[in-house]
């Protein structure tokens, strides 16, 4: 995943107009980012996605996963709920929403 990660890095960077592509790179990164337990990053990167296209569904996964990680279940709660709006069936989000609220 560190490969994946700079591989990421480098789309991002060769893709500096912002194309649509750009919220799938920093989502795609950020759930890298995650599975490398770095989730102060990996809620960056998640945050630029949402700010890419607010209505990215798996952009709010991301950073719901990587504010769990950090501990912040309210935000991840709040994160999770801001997916659903966007993708109210996505089986990952029912879920990790459902999970977060019981830590809340």
């Amino acid at each position: 995943y560190k490969v994946a990660v700079r591989l990421y890095g480098c789309a991002i960077d060769l893709d500096d107009n912002e194309s649509a592509q750009q919220k799938i790179y920093y989502s795609n990164r950020s759930a890298s980012y995650c599975i490398l337990k770095k989730y102060q990053e990996a809620q960056s990167d998640a945050v630029k996605s949402t700010e890419l296209d607010p209505s990215w569904y798996k952009a709010w996964y991301r950073k719901g996963v990587a504010e769990e990680g950090l501990g912040d279940y309210a935000a991840a709660e709040r994160s999770f709920a801001a997916g659903l709006a966007c993708a109210p069936r996505d089986a990952d989000l029912l879920k990790a929403h459902q999970e977060v609220k019981m830590m809340t």
